[in-house]
């Protein structure tokens, strides 16, 4: 059973893997089949990567950020060698790089003081320079093309504003006020308009966006979508200052590529595809396009006969399998996926039941209640395993532990165990005479292993993840000086 995707969750989804999804613009990337309006070809593959990409002016880079070193770091990859190179090497997350108009810096946002701070770096020198580092957040930087200034978002909670940061003063000025969850910002060409996109419902989470553009100074801003109900983002000036491109899910349930004049006028589709997301389109110089398309993740609660090697499946979700955990008495299953709380009884055929909104469910010693951490604040809640009113905790604790699980059988004679073999993630079960006997064999990691209460069954989430693949379209999306 498919469940419902939450739209926070699904943006969060593609910012843990990256990866190739290359069907949607045929197999070389161009157009055709797939519906796209553009010819475009793929750059890079990256599996297990991170949450950005930026094309830079002359269109012979891309800056992307990438898990390959362990955590998120700023990495390029030469458009026509594809040829990669780390930019930055800290143990903190860094990402959202956006390319200097000459291509001889980067600024990237930096989580290495606890909260996301804006720094720049020289790629000829390796230097990196502070450049917003506020105790709350910040977040989407850009260079004005000029490079005289950077504006991006940021501000405490519920007060995310466009803001400016002048590298001939120091300062940083606010340009909007009262829109409170601002997204992405760029500069048009001459310094004198900044556009933007906006959230509804005071939050991040509603899906519910417009474009706008302000005054760079500071003044009134101006919608030039009028949606509403559709998400619109991260949009981005043409050098030539004729068109804004951003992504929307105004026609499609996933996002595509869409261009429109600063005015609001002649909205079109540059893509069609279906089924995965394109993002973070930018322009280089000559008008060309580059962007990132996601597929979406998958997770799978799996149910195994050890008898007959036989496997079910108990739960599809669009998204990750996570804190999968059995109760105590071995009778119940927990876990989260989607941001939402399950429980299922451990059985073949059982249906899962959503017990509520939440992460990280534990079971409590006696099997009766399940501890969960609220929100992403980490609040702690405590429910009925059989669902109702929860208990809130005023607690938010900086450790929690990890979910009960293991490998043993319920008689303690036999032990399951994920492997990897030849690339393969090989579910294997150790016999009391130390004989191994391999039952389940595939391309995803097994995790969460857990028996049934008598020793017939086994379960454990099976996650595939989210992939990404970037590319750069081949010729110009719009005639020049149109």
């Amino acid at each position: 059973m498919r469940q419902r995707e939450s739209i926070w969750r699904r943006a969060a989804a593609c910012g843990i893997v990256l990866g190739l999804a290359a069907r949607a613009l045929g197999a070389d990337g161009d157009a055709g089949s797939s519906g796209s309006e553009v010819s475009a070809r793929l750059v890079l593959e990256e599996v297990g990567g991170g949450t950005d990409s930026a094309v830079s002016p002359d269109g012979q880079w891309i800056a992307f950020s990438s898990r390959r070193s362990g955590n998120l770091d700023v990495w390029i990859v030469n458009t026509e060698t594809r040829q990669t190179r780390q930019i930055t090497t800290h143990p903190a997350t860094d990402n959202e790089a956006r390319w200097h108009p000459e291509g001889t810096h980067l600024v990237f946002v930096t989580q290495r003081n606890r909260s996301q701070d804006i720094y720049m770096l020289d790629l000829r020198t390796g230097e990196e320079t502070p450049i917003a580092t506020e105790p709350f957040n910040e977040d989407y930087p850009s260079f004005a093309k000029d490079a005289s200034e950077i504006c991006f978002t940021g501000g405490p909670p519920g007060f995310r504003e466009v803001q400016v940061y002048n590298f001939a003063t120091g300062r940083i000025r606010t340009v909007t006020r009262g829109f409170g969850y601002v997204g992405s910002t760029n500069f048009s060409p001459d310094g004198q308009w900044i556009v933007f996109h906006a959230y509804y419902d005071n939050s991040y989470n509603s899906g519910k966006s417009d474009l706008f553009i302000v005054p760079a100074q500071g003044g009134e801003p101006q919608p030039i979508t009028h949606d509403r109900d559709i998400w619109d983002y991260k949009p981005n000036w043409s050098w030539d200052g004729r068109w804004i491109t951003f992504s929307s899910k105004r026609e499609t349930p996933n996002f595509n590529i869409w261009i429109i004049r600063p005015d609001g006028s002649d909205l079109r589709a540059i893509t069609r595809a279906v089924g995965v997301d394109l993002r973070w389109s930018n322009w280089t110089r000559d008008g060309r396009l580059g962007w990132h398309q996601v597929n979406p993740q998958t997770g799978r609660l799996r149910l195994l006969d050890i008898e007959s090697g036989q496997v079910a499946d108990l739960h599809l979700s669009d998204f990750n399998i996570e804190d999968l955990a059995i109760s105590p008495d071995r009778t119940r299953l927990v876990y989260e996926t989607d941001a939402q709380i399950y429980v299922v009884e451990a059985r073949p055929g059982a249906e899962p039941q959503r017990l509520l909104s939440g992460l990280a469910p534990r079971w409590t010693p006696d099997g009766r209640s399940i501890a969960y951490l609220r929100d992403r604040r980490s609040r702690i809640a405590i429910v009925s395993a059989d669902g109702g009113e929860p208990r809130l905790i005023d607690l938010r604790p900086s450790d929690w532990p990890a979910p009960a699980a293991d490998g043993w059988s319920p008689d303690g004679r036999r032990l399951a165990v994920a492997v990897t073999d030849m690339g393969a993630h090989v579910l294997t079960v150790v016999e009391p005479d130390g004989s191994k006997r391999p039952l389940v064999a595939g391309p995803d990691p097994k995790t969460s292993i857990s028996w049934s209460a008598d020793g017939r069954f086994i379960f454990f989430a099976e996650n595939h993840p989210a992939s990404v693949g970037y590319y750069l379209t081949t010729e110009p999306v719009v005639a020049p000086g149109s």
